[in-house]
C-alpha cells in the first residue's frame, strides 16, 4: 500500500508540478497520507474488536474512503493461523467459496495446496474480492521474504 501510495503521489506530484504549484504538491501527498491513515486506522479498529465474517469485511471496506482515493490495489486480512486450527479456517470459508483452501506458489507460477506447516498466514479476506479472487487462501507464509516480514 506504501508503494502504491507513493507512486500515485508521484504521478500527481508531477502534474501539480508542471503547472507551477510546489504548495499544492504538499497539499496533495498531506491530504493522500491521512485518507490513507485514515483507512488503516478504521481497519484495524475493526478488526481489533471484533472477527467480522467475510460479508461484514466487504460491507466495511466499502464504507471507506478507499472507494475514491484510488491508492490501494487491495487490502487483505492475513490472520495467523495454527496447523489445528487450519481444517476450521478452510472449512469455514467453503461455505461461500467452495474452493477455497490454503495455497502456495510453485515455482512456475501455479498455485497449488498448501503443504503441511506450523504456522499460516493466509489471505482470508480481501477487498475488493473482484480482480484479487486468485490471492485469496494464499499463505504468505509460504514465501521466505513475506515470511521474515511478518515475523519483524
Amino acid at each position: 500500500a506504501a508503494f502504491t501510495l507513493l507512486k500515485q503521489s508521484e504521478n500527481s506530484s508531477y502534474e501539480l508540478r508542471k503547472a507551477g504549484g510546489e504548495q499544492a504538491i504538499m497539499v496533495n501527498i498531506e491530504r493522500t497520507m491521512f485518507l490513507t491513515l485514515k483507512d488503516c486506522m478504521s481497519v484495524t479498529a475493526l478488526m481489533s474488536t471484533l472477527e467480522p465474517t467475510d460479508d461484514q469485511f466487504q460491507a466495511f471496506m466499502r464504507s471507506l474512503s478507499l472507494n475514491i482515493t484510488g491508492y490501494y490495489h487491495a487490502l487483505q486480512w492475513i490472520p495467523v493461523v495454527t496447523s489445528t486450527e487450519r481444517p476450521a479456517y478452510e472449512a469455514a470459508m467453503r461455505a461461500k467459496y467452495p474452493q477455497f483452501r490454503f495455497t502456495q506458489e510453485r515455482s512456475d507460477g501455479v498455485m497449488v495446496t498448501r503443504v503441511q506447516s506450523a504456522v499460516y498466514y493466509p489471505v482470508y479476506y480481501i477487498y475488493p474480492y473482484e480482480g484479487n479472487d486468485f490471492a485469496l487462501g494464499y499463505d504468505l507464509g509460504s514465501s521466505p521474504k513475506r515470511r521474515y516480514a511478518l515475523e519483524l
